[in-house]
């Protein structure tokens, strides 16, 4: 081989070396920022997915309880009116 040749292949080999340790390092602060804010966003659409089914089975259990109360007063009525 030339040297050049093995210049360029230790170049590479080099290059690869430093970029898989640059790759492997932990997170910067903003990375970590960013995935404490995705954490929060993921736990504020959770907690709005829940509330939303409370809120729907608050509003069925109303209506079903003016319902019940619709039937009992028109038994009330007709007992009344007989």
């Amino acid at each position: 081989m030339k040297l050049t040749q093995i210049l360029a292949t230790i170049s590479a080999v080099l290059f690869a070396a430093v970029m898989t340790v640059g790759c492997t390092q932990e997170k910067g602060p903003a990375e970590r920022t960013g995935a404490q804010i995705d954490r929060a966003a993921e736990q504020v659409q959770e907690a709005a997915e829940e509330a939303a089914e409370d809120v729907q089975e608050a509003a069925e259990d109303a209506v079903d309880a003016a319902e019940e109360a619709a039937k009992d007063v028109k038994k009330e009525v007709e007992d009344a009116t007989n």
